[in-house]
């Protein structure tokens, strides 16, 4: 849910998704270390935002409120023998949020991928 305060939301962004264990690694080194950028898969750029109708969604990074739905499109990590699900919880700032409108997508949130709209929170690892 987006806050209507000035808080930014809670959002994961799912990494990797089709990824070998040291490219997951690799790209959220790069993620913590620089900032996100909009990736090819841009499946949703021409829905219509909920947020501002009249307008597009557009190319951006997407997350998600719904951590199961960031697993789904997260990549797997090998650690230590041990095999897992990397995703990042992000903070977003919650005026530049761009939300799908179709019923199977609402779940997406895009992003531009500045470090003024969604910042790295966390690295959560789920084992699978």
């Amino acid at each position: 849910m987006i806050n209507s305060s000035d808080k930014w939301c809670v959002a994961y962004h799912g990494v990797g998704r089709y990824k070998s264990s040291d490219e997951v690694k690799y790209i959220t080194g790069k993620i913590i270390n620089t900032e996100f950028k909009a990736g090819e898969a841009q499946a949703h750029e021409d829905h219509d935002n909920i947020n501002r109708p009249g307008t597009k969604v557009g190319k951006g990074v997407y997350c998600t409120p719904n951590i199961e739905t960031a697993c789904d499109y997260s990549g797997e990590s090998t650690i230590n023998g041990k095999t897992y699900k990397t995703v990042l919880m992000v903070r977003v700032k919650p005026s530049i949020i761009r939300q799908c409108n179709c019923d199977y997508a609402k779940d997406y949130w895009v992003v531009n991928g500045t470090k003024d709209e969604i910042r790295p929170y966390r690295i959560l690892y789920k084992e699978v």
